[in-house]
């Protein structure tokens, strides 16, 4: 079935998305839905004036569509598609008579093409690259410590970035041994899923460093006050804290667009807060001795799983983990590279 390249979207289209949208807050209690409205508003333009219950007659594939409609990565599709699946699910219980076509078989077929297998660099910004950006940018005013000071916070911590940008200072007390930073909905900040849980950072003795940069804005921002944010607001001349503390909802674009013009003086590829967060993980899991060692590291940085924390975040650069595999083969005590492979393959079975 082709769509008329001029055609309105049909309001009961826009009706149902939105009715999805309002169960998704109300009963299911989702607070942040922006991703679903961003699936369903795909999927309004690709169905334009033709009802969602006939969408398994529209050409192209609503996932065909989607692969051109969107430039990101299939990992972002996939979970936009993820979000279609979950409506067609839901709108077949909410109206079984209208949506009587759509059927179990038509919604499992809502999936990324199978790609092709290529090499992709993992991004993260090592303690190499941290280090480089902290001793590159100068500390002439207010906001250029605070920069510096986010970096090494959020290497240390691990903290997704919309956490920390709506971290009070109340909610952290570097005095402690180990120290303990308050990942509280209850205290303003806001985790994925409003999940709450204390969190620590990495141990002093070997990013002494970093350390000591945080601890000398912990001193400085302490003097706002209790409800003051740790990435306080500052007024535009760069030294005058603003009197209103609380952080606006897309905060952590300015964390983002302040982490570039570090990166950019310190001539080191930019890449988003999310990487210091990787950074962390690896750095951490490279010195886990144990099972219960990294189990420490996933529960530390609030992921449900191991399974989690290893296969999405602790992948290692390519680079280090060849010179790992070469260190493992070193060890190995005379035996060549093929003698460890099959001593480990019998060890697997």
């Amino acid at each position: 079935m082709k769509r008329h390249p001029d055609a309105n979207i049909l309001r009961r289209n826009w009706l149902h998305s939105r009715t999805y949208l309002r169960y998704c807050r109300e009963v299911r209690q989702v607070k942040d839905t922006s991703i679903a409205k961003v699936a369903l508003n795909h999927l309004l333009e690709w169905a334009t004036d033709i009802p969602f219950n006939r969408a398994p007659d529209i050409r192209p594939t609503f996932p065909a569509y989607l692969e051109e409609a969107t430039s990101g990565k299939p990992a972002y599709r996939k979970k936009l598609l993820a979000y279609v699946r979950a409506f067609y699910t839901w709108a077949k219980s909410r109206w079984p008579g209208r949506y009587v076509g759509i059927n179990h078989q038509w919604i499992e077929t809502l999936l990324t093409r199978k790609q092709l297998g290529h090499i992709e660099e993992r991004e993260v910004f090592d303690l190499d690259s941290v280090r480089t950006i902290l001793t590159a940018n100068p500390t002439v005013n207010r906001v250029d410590r605070r920069d510096r000071a986010a970096v090494a916070f959020l290497f240390l911590s691990g903290m997704r970035a919309s956490a920390f940008c709506s971290l009070p200072v109340h909610a952290v007390d570097l005095a402690l041994n180990p120290p303990v930073i308050k990942q509280w909905p209850d205290l303003g900040v806001r985790t994925k899923g409003g999940k709450a849980a204390n969190t620590t950072l990495l141990p002093e003795t070997e990013l002494s460093d970093l350390w000591e940069i945080v601890r000398a804005w912990d001193d400085e921002v302490r003097a706002v006050g209790p409800d003051a944010m740790w990435f306080a607001l500052l007024k535009r001349d760069g030294k005058t804290w603003r009197p209103d503390q609380c952080p606006g909802e897309h905060r952590d674009d300015a964390l983002r667009k302040r982490l570039c013009a570090l990166c950019t003086r310190a001539d080191v590829p930019y890449l988003s807060p999310h990487k210091l967060r990787r950074g962390h993980i690896v750095w951490a899991s490279e010195r886990c001795e144990n099972i219960a060692d990294y189990k420490a590291v996933s529960q530390n940085v609030m992921h449900n799983s191991i399974n989690l924390t290893d296969t999405v975040y602790n992948g290692m650069p390519d680079a280090l983990a060849m010179q790992r595999v070469s260190a493992l083969i070193e060890k190995g005590g005379g035996m060549t590279k093929e003698e460890l492979i099959k001593k480990l393959i019998a060890l697997l079975e």
